[in-house]
This record gives C-alpha cells, structure tokens and sequence, in this order.
C-alpha cells in the first residue's frame, strides 16, 4: 500500500496539485493593520524637554511679532489665524473677479438681445410700409410713407450700431482679470514642480 501511495505522488496527480491541497475552505484570520505613530523624542534622554522648549521659543517670537492674534501649531510650527484669513482672502479674490467678469458678460448679452429685438421690430416695420407703398396712388401718401421708411430705417441702423457696440464689450469683459488669472495659474503650475 505505500508503495502505491509512493507511485501516486512520484506520478504528480491532478489531485494532489500544491494549490489545491493547500487551500483552506476556512478563511485566515488577517491581523488588523497597526497604526503608524508619529515618532516621539524620547522622554528619558531628555530630548522631548528640548523639544517643548524650541518649541515655547518659536511661539514667543510668534506673539512678540503679532500679540494680538491667536497662534495655532500646525505641527511644524505656529501661525497665526490672521495668516489663514489672509490666505482664503487671496483665493476668494479670483472668485470676485470670476463673478464680476460673468455678471459683465450676462449684462451685455441682455443688452445685445434687446437691440436685436428692436432691430428685428423696426426690420418687420419696414416690411409692411413697403408693401403699403406699392398699393399707394397719390404722391403726397407716398411721400409720407417715404420719410417714415427712412425714419424706421436710421431707428435700424442706430440699434445695430449699439448691437455691435455691446457685442464689443461682451469680449471685452472676458478679459476681465486675465493678467491675474495668468499669474495664478504660472504660480500653481510652480506649485506641481
């Protein structure tokens, strides 16, 4: 009987393969990870009593420079919260200028539309005065119909010329803080180096 069991495994069955055999139906208890802790000086030699004191001096120098503010450590060092009000101002400020440019935009584009309406009132007027003028047969109507063409048609004109000048101003406020919002993206580009 061992002799055959000998034979078998010298043969290299298809059922005692490593991985079959080897595998458990019952999953492996897995370890919890561990927290990785900060290291800390060691209180013995006396290095966390060096530390507590560079660190008591950075924040004295800290409020003999702004007394009035409050300190917050960051970890590596104090700052002051006036510093972070200071620094969401500075992000927020391109937000103005984002708002701003958008209102400029949107309020031009109202401006166009509504002369563009007019333009299409007084294209509409002329329209039917010139139909009118070939029915006509008494040259004082006619006339009459013709300065009114001609009135309608500078009306025309003038709306399409503020059209155009909005039209203008509408590009115009897409500049709208360009040179910052090049500078801003120079000084994040800065950042990824």
């Amino acid at each position: 009987m061992v002799e055959r069991v000998v034979q078998v495994l010298d043969e290299g069955s298809v059922y005692l393969l490593p991985g079959r055999v080897l595998r458990s139906r019952v999953p492996k208890k897995r370890q919890p990870l561990r927290k990785i802790r900060k290291t800390l000086p060691q209180t013995t030699t006396g290095e966390k009593e060096i530390l507590d004191k560079s660190k008591e001096k950075q924040r004295k120098d800290v409020k003999d420079r702004h007394p009035n503010t409050p300190l917050k450590w960051d970890g590596n060092r104090w700052s002051t919260y006036l510093n972070k009000k200071e620094e969401l101002e500075q992000q927020l400020q391109p937000l103005d200028e984002i708002s701003l440019r958008t209102g400029l935009i949107g309020g031009f584009l109202m401006k166009v539309k509504q002369y563009g309406n007019k333009v299409d009132q007084g294209v509409s007027k002329l329209k039917s005065l010139s139909s009118s003028l070939n029915t006509v047969k008494d040259d004082k109507e006619r006339d009459k119909i013709q300065s009114e063409i001609i009135k309608i048609d500078g009306d025309v004109f003038q709306s399409l010329r503020k059209m155009i000048m909005y039209v203008g101003l509408v590009s115009g406020s897409g500049g709208v803080g360009g040179d910052r919002t090049y500078k801003l993206l120079k000084k994040m580009e800065k950042r990824k180096k």
